[in-house]
């Protein structure tokens, strides 16, 4: 599956296994999903979709196929973009000043070729541009500076129409669908216009109608026919309608009967005949749009494919009735992850900790009482051994447990998370929300425990995590750093060290009364270290003056670094100095003045630690400066070899081919990288999302304590069957010679 996305964060995983990796696209809309034929020749299509998030452009978006074309086009922003159908390179793109609006294929012109036509809406002007479909140059533009939001682009055999409604349902493409079709206020009746005319015709629609969505072909040749889509508080209903090209009249052909559910339909041609499928929760039958009989399969000839997504955001492609594959799609631009243990493993572990800190009667006791009530659990526990032995072996990692809506969010609007808190005590989630929401689910069975709802009043830019009395708790910190959730009587004494939004460090203070907060505000500042493979530290003494110097050394060049002297050193006594990294340590015995005024005078052993730096200045590099050492555009001399061991400047860094994974493997819209580590001590957990999700198992030190990858689960299984049967074959063999031996005469 080739996918193309406008985000520029990628991850590369070197030499890792994976567990599992979602390579998802996003939830697909039902005006940029589908199926093309990226090669006249072959009968075989692909199945296209511009999804919610970017993959293949971005919310907002558009993206058309030409009937017989091995191209596709797509437009997000002010950028046009071609792009090849079967391998899914780019061709051409173009970009202009204004917002597109709408995109559209131009199937029939002068010359037989396909063009692209793209609405604009430009400095308060509409426009609309022909592009060329092979190359992206402009054929011809066209403007209108009225002041009507732009909303879609349609046309005919003879006409580019431009229209400028904002409450329009739907709006034909070409002459296939030559039609404006809206819907009053209450959603009562459906008001419909062909292009062209002044008319407006009105159809009834259900009483408990909620919403309304018109389909129609694209293809220019087919027969202008769609389809209403009509969505109640109890199912949905669809009703199929003709538009006479003659007299510009839209009549009623026929309708489908009420089914329960929400219901879903698509559209399919074949030349001039149109098809619809319809889907519900009970079946998908097939109709033509000249009647409302549903059509039968005859034999293998050709095959009727849906690309459904679900209220739970999951992508499914059904063939003939049968579900082919389903993709998790809501997982895509995930906001927030947290590492959760299973509960009954935390409470186990509980058990065990309490009864490894009693006696050892108490603790007999314990695990005994313990033994006899997992008894009840002895045959669901058998029951699950087959899916558990196949599990082991088939290694079916990264299966979605469970799914819950927890927000409803309006359209166009994301859920942002402050903070996550895994309560493994309790076996408790707690997601809190940007605007106050509190969502507190059961990791393993996904219920909803409790839901505090959002309020607009309430913004917080992030969470603190504090240990109480009775557990870990959030605490809500608003934009203005207050904090929220500070209970009377709490017994925190705790400090909280927060970022702020200009990159400032906030220290909080919480007071043991849990009522007040101090604050106090500090900048970070970075001093690098100064690293110097050639550094040497030298300690002289004199004992005339009772003084120890110490001195920094360059090797290569002699220069002083830094020297420091320290008085009433006894050089009499062994002095001891260690250098590590960018510090060093001398230990002496001296006497020390301590200055608080009372002159007192304290005589022993002391320790001095020293850190060297490149600059005084927060971020400076000094006087060395970013410039490369290394020697630019040649060699290094033998001598810089031997005194630094300098190799020559390299602008990139070269990257060797085999430590990466191929290009599947890339992790788009990375967001996060979380870690946590396992009771196996070689092996760490490692979850990257964004629009991917992305997991794996790491071992930094290699798997000292675990089978690897390579092991081969069923060569040993096989291997101890063999050795069985050949056991139970050569029993009766053996016991038949023991048994002759006996009979035998001694010789």
């Amino acid at each position: 599956m080739e996918r193309i996305s406008p985000f520029s964060t990628e991850l590369d995983f070197v030499d890792l296994d994976v567990d599992f990796h979602y390579n998802l696209l996003g939830v697909p809309q039902s005006s940029t999903t589908l199926f093309h034929k990226p090669r006249k020749v072959e009968k075989a299509s692909l199945l296209y979709t511009l999804s919610d998030i970017g993959v293949l452009g971005a919310r907002g978006g558009f993206l058309r196929a030409g009937d017989g074309q091995s191209w596709l086009c797509s437009a997000y922003g002010n950028s046009v973009h071609a792009w090849d159908a079967f391998t899914g390179r780019n061709t051409w793109w173009m970009d202009f000043a204004g917002e597109i609006k709408d995109l559209e294929i131009l199937e029939v012109t002068e010359d037989g070729r396909k063009d692209v036509l793209v609405l604009f809406e430009e400095a308060g002007s509409t426009v609309v541009r022909r592009l060329r479909g092979d190359s992206g140059q402009v054929v011809w533009e066209a403007s209108d500076s009225g002041k009507d939001i732009p909303l879609q682009v349609s046309t005919n055999i003879e006409s580019v129409y431009s229209v400028s409604l904002h409450d329009v349902t739907f709006v034909g493409s070409n002459s296939a669908a030559p039609i404006i079709a809206w819907t009053d206020a209450s959603v009562s009746k459906l008001r419909v216009n062909v292009i062209g005319t002044k008319n407006k015709l009105e159809f009834p629609l259900a009483p408990d109608a909620v919403s309304v969505d018109v389909h129609a072909p694209h293809q220019v040749q087919s027969n202008p026919h769609f389809l209403v889509h009509t969505r109640t508080k109890t199912g949905n209903r669809a009703e199929v309608y003709h538009v006479n090209l003659k007299n510009n009249d839209v009549s009623k052909a026929y309708e489908l009967p009420h089914l329960p559910g929400l219901g879903a339909v698509s559209t399919s041609t074949d030349g001039l005949n149109v098809y619809f499928t319809r889907i519900t929760e009970e079946e998908i039958i097939l109709v033509d749009s000249t009647s409302h009989g549903v059509l039968g399969k005859k034999g293998d000839k050709f095959a009727v494919r849906s690309a459904i997504t679900t209220t739970s955001d999951e992508w499914t492609l059904v063939r003939n009735g049968d579900v082919v594959w389903a993709r998790p799609e809501g997982m895509s631009a995930a906001v927030a992850a947290a590492w959760a243990e299973i509960p009954e493993t935390e409470s186990l572990a509980k058990l065990l900790e309490e009864e490894a800190h009693t006696n050892p009667l108490s603790a007999y006791i314990s695990r005994v009482t313990r033994h006899i009530n997992d008894l009840q659990y002895l045959p669901d526990y058998l029951a699950s051994l087959p899916s558990r032995f196949i599990g082991s072996i088939l290694a079916n990692h990264g299966k979605v447990l469970w799914s819950k809506k927890a927000v409803d969010l309006p359209k166009g609007q994301s859920w942002e998370v402050s903070g996550i808190l895994v309560n493994e005590v309790e076996g408790l989630v707690e997601v809190v929300g940007s605007h106050g929401d509190v969502t507190v689910a059961k990791p393993d069975s996904g219920d909803i425990v409790n839901f505090t709802p959002p309020h607009a009043e309430a913004v917080f830019s992030h969470v603190a995590r504090i240990e109480s009395a009775t557990g870990p708790r959030l605490l809500t910190v608003g934009v203005d750093g207050t904090i929220e959730g500070l209970l009377p009587g709490s017994t925190f004494n705790q400090t909280l060290v927060l970022r702020g939004a200009g990159g400032e460090l906030k220290g909080i203070k919480l007071s043991p009364d849990g009522t007040t907060a101090k604050q106090t505000t500090s900048w970070v500042f970075t001093l690098r270290r100064y690293l110097n493979p050639n550094a040497l530290l030298v300690a002289a003494t004199d004992k005339t003056k009772s003084t120890l110097t110490t001195y920094v050394l360059d090797s290569v060049s002699g220069e002083v670094l830094s020297s420091a002297s320290y008085e009433g050193v006894d050089a009499t006594k062994p002095i001891d100095c260690v250098m590590s990294e960018n510090w060093f340590a001398c230990t002496f015995f001296g006497h020390y003045t301590v200055r608080d005024g009372t002159n007192r005078v304290i005589k022993g052993y002391q320790i001095s630690v020293t850190d060297l730096y490149e600059s005084e200045v927060s971020n400076d590099r000094g006087p060395l400066g970013d410039a490369a050492k290394r020697p630019v555009g040649r060699d290094p001399t033998k001598e810089e070899m031997e005194a630094e061991g300098l190799a020559r400047y390299a602008p990139q860094l070269e990257l060797d081919p085999r430590l990466i994974i191929s290009h599947v493997r890339d992790v788009i819209g990375v967001k996060e990288i979380l870690a946590s580590p396992t009771i196996v001590e070689s092996t760490s957990l490692i979850l990257s999302y964004g629009i991917d999700v992305f997991a794996s198992r790491v071992t930094p030190s290699l798997q000292f304590d675990v089978l690897g990858r390579e092991f081969n689960k069923l060569a040993l299984l096989g291997t101890v069957g063999a050795l069985a049967l050949a056991v139970m074959a050569l029993k009766p063999m053996v016991r038949r010679k023991q048994t002759n031996q006996r009979w035998e005469a001694p010789s």
